[in-house]
């Protein structure tokens, strides 16, 4: 709708244009000036940018509910581009570009041009740091939501081995994963096969020797190289290249590493497991208990999964706590409060007035219970938890008039007296009320940690 008006906006434009300068086209022709045309060609322009403004706009509306660049191949947005996706499921999406030829999700870095490896002497004395386009927890939910992932690696040599294993194991370079631990291959996903492509390929210079790698066994002061493609999702993306031990003048090396590379969409997991990540990927995105199983052995047991936390890793999402079901419940006996903006009043006759229907936040909570694990502004009249974790809120009995919030969010609470509620560490719990502490006594107000 706003791209017609935009298309109207145009056109009108058009048409003024035309009774300036006249109704027919030869008095167009005679009577618009050089100025006229000048004028009226800037103002196509900022409408067309405007347009163009627009059509972006309604791009990122219509993308950014799709998780990876495989998803969004089968929409109507099916050629290559950058566009807004939400690869974790977070509500904030991210520009990433889309090789849709391929259903390729791509994701730059700040050193995707060959970098010159700067001659030093001692090990690993020379680093390459990688600093990607997008967050780290976005790379491992694209990652996680991919069938296949690769990082291609180019390193040229000029009598620049890799490693020697002629004499012992020593490597000369590396590259460092995603947990920050040294990786000594260059090729597929096997980390004990400290291999490059050649030997995949059998091409290998002196493979008869054992040689998996060209520059190991290049002795000439020549340009030689080494490549392959990092395919293990577990390591990737690639975060450093390491590289030193340097001896000799004639010596020197270069090195590329591409863009991280994802496609596909990974094959679901057998339904006879369950876990929280697996139910995230499938849609849900609602905190709280589900049966789960690691394996089809296991037996089913309930378990806490935030799904709402950004990203696909089981340990973040599935909460587990030594405290159970069992644990103290921590109560607060509230003597005293006050609602300075209530202003419920009754007749003579002991019928509330209008006013009494407005809710307004309670302040000045008096209580002499006290928690290490709760923190309680008397002042402002708010507690909060030291834990992030699942709680369960419990209300006065009977208290119908205390409203429950969590910030600002009202929290309904069943039975009228328990609410159970995920809630962050300094996150405050909050009451609004009609009457003055004065009027109507609070009660008791009590916390218990689930998980």
């Amino acid at each position: 709708r706003a791209l017609s008006f935009v298309l109207v906006g145009v056109l009108s434009n058009y048409l003024a244009a035309v009774v300036d300068c006249g109704a027919t086209v030869e008095e167009v022709l005679t009577n618009c000036t050089e100025d006229n045309v000048e004028e009226w060609r800037e103002k196509v322009n900022d409408l067309e940018e405007k347009m163009k403004t627009l059509e972006d706009e309604n791009k990122y509306f219509k993308t950014k509910s799709y998780k990876t660049c495989h998803d969004l191949k089968n929409s109507p947005y099916n050629e290559s581009g950058f566009y807004w996706l939400d690869p974790d499921f977070s509500g904030t999406p991210i520009e990433l570009f889309c090789d849709m030829e391929n259903g390729i999700t791509e994701v730059g870095h700040n050193h995707e041009t060959t970098q010159n490896v700067t001659w030093c002497r001692g090990e690993g004395c020379y680093t390459l740091g990688l600093e990607y386009s997008v967050p780290d927890d976005k790379i491992e939910a694209i990652i996680s939501m991919s069938e296949h992932c690769e990082q291609q690696i180019l390193f040229q040599c000029k009598m620049a081995p890799l490693k020697n294993t002629a004499f012992g194991q020593f490597y000369y370079g590396w590259w460092v994963d995603r947990h920050g631990e040294n990786q000594y291959y260059f090729d597929g996903k096997n980390k004990d096969e400290h291999v490059c492509g050649c030997h995949n390929e059998k091409s290998c210079t002196l493979s008869s020797f054992k040689s998996s790698c060209h520059c190991d066994s290049s002795l000439m002061p020549l340009w030689n190289s080494d490549s392959g493609k990092i395919t293990n999702k577990v390591s990737l993306p690639i975060r450093q290249f390491k590289y030193g031990a340097f001896f000799s003048e004639h010596q020197a090396a270069k090195v590329t590493i591409g863009k991280l590379r994802c496609s596909g969409k990974p094959e679901p997991r057998p339904h006879l497991t369950s876990t929280c990540a697996s139910l995230k990927k499938s849609g849900l995105l609602a905190d709280g208990f589900y049966l789960l199983k690691d394996e089809p052995s296991d037996i089913l047991k309930p378990g806490f999964c935030a799904l709402s936390k950004s990203g696909y890793s089981e340990p973040d999402l599935r909460i587990e706590s030594e405290e159970t079901l069992t644990s103290k419940t921590i109560s607060f006996n509230v003597t005293s409060f006050k609602c300075s903006s209530c202003s419920c009043i009754k007749d003579g006759y002991g019928r509330s007035q209008q006013s009494c229907n407005n809710y307004h936040w309670i302040s000045n909570i008096v209580t002499k219970d006290s928690s290490p694990h709760i923190i309680l502004d008397q002042l402002e009249g708010t507690f909060s938890v030291k834990t992030e974790g699942l709680y369960l809120l419990f209300l006065p009995d009977g208290n119908y008039y205390i409203q429950l919030y969590l910030g600002d969010n009202q929290i309904s609470v069943s039975n009228g007296k328990r609410s159970l509620q995920w809630i962050e560490k300094n996150e405050q719990i909050r009451f609004k009320t009609k009457y003055d502490g004065m009027e109507m006594p609070f009660g008791t107000f009590a916390i218990k940690k689930v998980a």
